[in-house]
């Protein structure tokens, strides 16, 4: 009994000892109890908008678990066994703050762990078959401002991940997997009232990094454990001489504490008195960030929005060459992507050697017009790669082993054309260029096109207009685009553009409901169908058309019943390859 007597002793000093900690702490209040009888927890910590504390000030609250131990601390950040049946209820009960005091005579240390769902879900994925797994412990902060921001942020953060505790996803490609769209990510951080952004300490917990999808619900997607700083951003508009520019502004500290402010890819240290330019792997913005700096140069002067943020800034003829020589050289790869009317950005940390070697290459050909020597090569269409996307060139002979290079989607029709072949090779007809990627390449090459331009495609369908022996080949490219649009094409909204256009050229070549069923499966992906659209769906099932046409009208009115009574009349690879289809896709969109 003694020992019984003991260990109650050593809970009441560390209920004690986590009590104190929280001492000067405004707007906070800590409600813990020895021997209590919730199960797995001993108390909670509610957090008030002001000093009144009263029950209609409440932001939020959070769990607190409290242990206490006599034995000696080993390590700076010593580790704790958890129960994973403990670490199951805090996750079903949206987390807790766990606590440890290692009670010494002169002072007793507290030690703590923040475990939230997203926190759990990671701990419990890496302890299958475990019954208990230990986890790091962090000293708890002495300054009152800085429990603070811990408390304000964990509840936060308590607060954003509550409505999917019940998910044990914890990556982005997780909630990709389980069909989830992200649509953004970011940061949350809460700044307490009257906290100054400049003097955030960095977060002791780490920062969360959320997903938001289309109806504004957050998910935990990653966490940064030791982020470098804690920035607050908001935005303004940056400008030096002739250059402006709108852009995030942030503000905060580093890891050793010295205040910082960031304009993007500008980054000023004002505790030595530094500026650098932050590598950014965008190439638009690392160009608008040298612009702007060249510009800082000739004017010495960066304002932010209507104040003079910097005055007198330093720069030398060497400091200004520098510049030039990179944004020329920046400015050429530009040039070849407008060229090729490419929109994605290019992310230059990436490129390698090659990379560098095929973009100066199609800055001579393309931008230019210089003719490319390599001898015993193909002529034809070629693929070039760039990290994140590809792009379709064209490579035509005009001499022995000389070459002119052309955007392989964007082709001159007095210099070459693209033939549709059928069967054994026949040659059916010239089509846009554009319908012959889904022969030329792989699927998942198709994918990663960059240069997709939908008014390339609109000129080209002018040129080479659908004829009667191209239409089935342009039908059966048209599907594949679809099928690209709904496998995530890197264009996929300039795809889904193109079939639109492409099926007003099909339209006036076929009377088998193709056109009709086309238009609409399209406008189901865009705006969505209206009244006059069932109307029309409702006829054609009630018309003379195929199976097939009537099972994909079907489909557009979101009749399952009905689409199941037309697969069943359909032969097994009908079947089959109708449910491979893109149209079969929407009935469970």
């Amino acid at each position: 009994m003694a020992c019984s007597k003991d260990q109650k002793k050593i809970e009441e000093d560390a209920v004690n000892a986590v009590k104190l900690a929280f001492r000067g702490v405004n707007r906070v209040s800590v409600d813990i109890s020895v021997n209590d009888k919730t199960p797995c927890v001993d108390g909670i910590i509610r957090l008030y908008s002001d000093e009144s504390m009263s029950i209609d000030n409440l932001i939020g609250d959070i769990d607190v678990q409290v242990k206490g131990t006599v034995a000696k601390r080993k390590k700076l950040c010593p580790k704790r066994s958890i129960r994973i049946c403990d670490l199951k209820y805090y996750k079903n009960h949206c987390g807790v703050l766990y606590f440890v005091v290692y009670e010494k005579e002169s002072c007793d240390e507290v030690y703590y762990k923040q475990l939230l769902p997203f926190d759990i879900n990671r701990i419990l994925k890496d302890s299958s078959n475990k019954k208990s797994v230990s986890v790091q412990l962090e000293p708890f902060p002495t300054d009152p401002s800085e429990v603070m921001g811990l408390v304000s942020q964990a509840i936060l953060d308590k607060h954003l991940q509550t409505p999917v505790s019940s998910l044990a996803y914890t990556s982005l490609q997780d909630y990709y997997e389980a069909g989830y769209v992200i649509t953004s990510q970011g940061l949350a951080i809460d700044l307490i009232p009257d906290q100054d952004s400049d003097m955030l300490m960095p977060y002791r917990n780490g920062t969360y990094v959320y997903g938001l999808d289309e109806h504004g619900t957050y998910f935990p997607v990653d966490k940064i454990e030791e982020p470098l700083m804690v920035l607050i951003k908001r935005v303004e508009i940056i400008s030096s001489g002739d250059i402006s520019f709108e852009a995030p502004f942030f503000t905060g500290v580093n890891k050793s504490n010295d205040r910082i402010v960031r304009i993007d890819g500008l980054e000023f240290n004002f505790e030595n008195k530094s500026m650098s330019l932050v590598e950014k792997e965008s190439l638009s913005i690392r160009l608008r960030d040298l612009r702007l700096l060249r510009e800082m140069c000739r004017t010495s002067v960066l304002m932010v929005g209507n104040d003079i943020f910097i005055q007198d800034f330093p720069c030398t003829e060497d400091d200004l060459f520098s510049l030039d020589q990179e944004i020329t050289f920046l400015e050429r790869i530009d040039e070849v992507l407008k060229c090729l009317k490419i929109k994605l950005d290019l992310n230059l940390s990436s490129l390698s050697e090659q990379n560098y070697c095929d973009l100066d290459i199609l800055y001579n050909c393309l931008v230019k017009g210089d003719i490319l020597y390599r001898p015993n090569f193909n002529t034809g269409p070629h693929l070039i790669e760039m990290p994140g996307f590809c792009i379709q060139i064209l490579y035509v002979e005009v001499d022995v082993d000389k070459y002119l290079l052309f955007d392989g989607l964007d082709i001159d029709p007095n210099e070459t054309k693209f033939y549709a072949t059928g069967a054994g090779g026949t040659v059916l007809g010239v089509v846009p260029p554009l319908l012959g990627l889904p022969i030329i390449l792989p699927f998942e090459k198709m994918l990663e096109i960059g240069n997709i331009d939908v008014d390339v495609f609109r000129k080209s369908c002018d040129f080479f207009p659908i004829a009667k022996n191209t239409v089935d080949y342009a039908k059966d490219s048209l599907t594949l685009m679809l099928s690209a649009v709904d496998a995530n094409a890197l264009c996929a909204s300039e795809l889904l553009e193109c079939c639109n256009i492409l099926i007003d050229h099909i339209e006036p070549l076929c009377e088998d409901g193709f056109a009709e069923i086309n238009k609409l499966q399209i406008k189901a992906r865009t705006t969505g169908l209206d009244g006059p659209d069932n109307d029309l769906l409702a006829r054609i099932i009630a018309g003379d058309y195929s199976i097939q046409i009537k099972a994909s009208a079907a489909v557009l009115r979101k009749d399952k019943a009905q689409v199941n009574a037309y697969l069943n009349q359909m032969e097994p690879t009908e079947r089959t390859a109708f449910c491979r289809q893109p149209i079969f896709h929407l009935i469970n969109s």
